[in-house]
């Protein structure tokens, strides 16, 4: 995350830096994250979004990119540079307004990133508030810049609490989400069908 931010050009390398990875479009929430992030230029924390989609949307979040000095836009799509924004992520940011599964959740769980996530299909399934089920994170109900909001708020709450964020993310970074158990469910399922 220092040297990420090293990079980035930011000073001061204490604040939580929340990131958005994606297509630039209406399933994954991006009218709800433009529409926040003047109020979210004001919180104590980075946001980097990295995607591109269509061109007003891109031209749009360029220009608040160059406003704010704490919003940064990387147009197109980078698999080594996604990962590092993964690995140097405190929290992902995934406002989607359908999903009908979702693997940057996922990937960001494994890296230690915790997820915010609207409560939709895949993204309710695989991301809870409760201590015992994998994936830890942040989930809003209302498709809603407010309730986006709010969601970012709790985890600037939450990053204030060292102990408890640390303890998700290591938490989440344990949480197997491969295909491993459901394929030998599928599998015991089929040899009963062929018995």
């Amino acid at each position: 995350k220092k040297a990420y931010y090293k990079n980035l050009g930011v000073k001061e390398r204490k604040k939580p830096l929340f990131i958005f990875i994606g297509r630039l479009v209406e399933q994954k929430g991006i009218s709800v994250i433009a529409a926040s992030l003047k109020d979210l230029s004001a919180e104590p924390l980075e946001f980097v979004m990295l995607g591109e989609g269509e061109a007003e949307t891109e031209k749009k979040l360029s220009e608040l990119s160059e406003k704010y000095g704490n919003i940064h836009y990387l147009k197109g799509y980078d698999e080594a540079l996604s990962r590092q924004l993964y690995a140097a992520a405190d929290f992902l940011l995934m406002p989607s307004l359908f999903e009908p599964c979702g693997l940057n959740q996922m990937i960001a769980a494994r890296y230690g990133a915790v997820p915010i996530v609207h409560a939709t299909g895949g993204l309710k399934d695989s991301v809870f508030e409760e201590k015992k089920k994998c994936i830890r994170g942040i989930v809003f109900e209302s498709y809603s810049n407010k309730s986006c909001l709010h969601a970012v708020r709790r985890a600037l709450a939450l990053y204030g609490d060292e102990k408890a964020c640390l303890k998700i993310a290591e938490f989440d970074m344990q949480c197997d989400v491969s295909f491993r158990k459901s394929a030998k469910a599928y599998m015991k399922l089929y040899k009963e069908m062929t018995a």
